[in-house]
């Protein structure tokens, strides 16, 4: 049965690097509660941010695929921002450093799958959260199923879903394997539930046709699917659960870190349930100690993850085992059919 307890925004583990299919001819994209299913193969999702909005040069792009490639990443994450496209109601440009298009091309040509983000509201620490300057002249609540945003809502969708549709590993046209519809909507209202439900039908009415899931603030139990046995949720009308979470703690403005934390184990020692992540070991190895890795990745493979995404790799740095003298390069190839 498809349990809710697939994460695949953030949780985390170490698994053998699949290599991806190939877009050209349509695959099935299916899962269970250990992993997406590529054509029945399990594969594990190696994930790593990269924003093309935050690096303004497309010819850069592909630099940090390969990177991101070479470092044994296996997807890459796009953040689609609203805001970033629009700068008036109606007017949309998808050109230059705004190419959505090209972009995930390039996933494709370098073998990586694809999650895209697309909204409406992405955070991603972005002003507004991504939304359009011009939308805050409405009177609507925002991320509510009020008639004048989801209005808005619709139009966006009605310019990026056709551009992300061509490129579904599903349909053959690309390599986007999952869809994320809103991020951290922490309000779960009877207007935030007909919200998400909208959200999740005009993305199937677009002919997005990749597994839809959603990204919990924390791990809270909202949103998971239908399916879901687990007590205390909120069921909404996702396919797949995900939740994220900053095991690293917090850091100092100058890049150094912060107080130190206690690995966390996701749940193994913790209470179990909607809520029962992010607790601490009982290792509490502190940050600043060089325990904290060691137990956060003994943690990580206990809990039988299904995928895993770093946030924010937009340049990935060459690991420190790869820069001993006389080592060879990675190949950077694309997939081969």
């Amino acid at each position: 049965m498809r349990r809710f307890v697939l994460a695949v925004a953030i949780m985390l583990g170490i698994s053998a690097i699949t290599r991806p299919a190939c877009a050209g001819t349509p695959h099935q994209i299916s899962w269970d509660n250990r992993s997406i299913k590529i054509d029945g193969q399990r594969v594990f999702i190696w994930s790593g941010e990269m924003h093309p909005f935050r690096l303004p040069s497309p010819g850069l792009w592909r630099d940090v695929l390969q990177k991101m490639k070479a470092m044994g990443f296996n997807t890459v994450t796009y953040y689609v921002p609203w805001g970033y496209f629009t700068p008036k109601r109606g007017i949309y440009d998808f050109s230059g450093i705004r190419d959505v298009d090209r972009a995930l091309s390039m996933a494709e040509e370098e073998g990586l799958y694809v999650i895209v983000r697309a909204g409406p509201y992405v955070n991603a620490e972005l002003t507004r959260g991504g939304f359009p300057t011009w939308l805050v002249t409405q009177r609507a609540k925002a991320r509510t199923d009020a008639p004048e945003y989801l209005d808005a809502v619709d139009e966006w969708y009605a310019h990026i879903n056709p551009i992300l549709r061509r490129h579904q590993l599903s349909d053959g046209g690309g390599s986007i394997i999952l869809y994320q519809i809103e991020n951290e909507l922490p309000e779960t209202t009877p207007a935030h539930v007909r919200y998400m439900h909208h959200l999740y039908d005009q993305a199937r009415a677009d002919g997005i046709t990749v597994p839809i899931f959603h990204n919990d603030i924390g791990r809270n139990g909202y949103w998971v699917p239908k399916s879901s046995t687990v007590a205390n949720t909120v069921a909404g009308p996702n396919d797949l659960y995900a939740w994220d979470s900053y095991p690293g703690g917090s850091c100092n403005v100058d890049a150094t870190p912060g107080n130190p934390n206690a690995a966390p184990d996701f749940g193994w020692y913790g209470t179990g349930g909607a809520k029962g992540g992010s607790s601490a070991s009982p290792c509490r190895s502190a940050r600043s100690r060089s325990g904290w890795a060691r137990q956060k990745k003994f943690s990580e493979l206990r809990n039988k993850p299904a995928s895993h995404r770093v946030s924010l790799r937009s340049q990935p740095r060459r690991p420190r085992w790869t820069r001993k003298k006389n080592r060879k390069p990675a190949k950077l190839t694309a997939a081969a059919c």
